[in-house]
């Protein structure tokens, strides 16, 4: 799923920098962070649609289905067949806002076998120094 289709569906709440590409992402640092959380931040009501509408979106769905992410799956694992939970989390955190705390994968996500392997997949550039977890 590429980010400006993330993105883009959060131009008009001012979270993103004003004459920027939705596809950058780029945090609008004049705006309140906690007025802009992604879930598990406790979001204010008025994104909180958008990011459960996100998860629903044909794109982040086709990126779940992606073969080579999912070959990728059983290859790491050496599982035969994979499966991803209906419970997938797509978000974003501002700098500056609330992110999820310390939780375990299987209990949050309600779902699952006893054998259970979750990943946290940059959706768009995520630099060596600065990005990821």
């Amino acid at each position: 799923m590429p980010s400006a289709s993330y993105f883009a569906q959060f131009a008009h709440t001012g979270m993103l920098l004003p004459q920027t590409s939705p596809r950058d992402g780029i945090f609008n640092t004049s705006s309140d962070p906690t007025a802009h959380q992604g879930i598990g931040g406790v979001p204010v009501d008025s994104t909180n649609a958008l990011l459960n509408a996100a998860h629903a979106n044909p794109s982040y769905r086709n990126f779940l289905a992606d073969p080579s992410l999912r070959a990728f799956i059983r290859h790491f694992t050496g599982w035969s067949q994979e499966r991803i939970v209906d419970r997938a989390m797509l978000r974003h955190n501002c700098p500056g806002s609330h992110s999820t705390g310390i939780h375990y994968d299987q209990y949050f996500l309600r779902d699952g076998e006893d054998e259970f392997l979750t990943a946290w997949v940059p959706i768009g550039d995520c630099a060596a120094t600065g990005g990821g977890l």
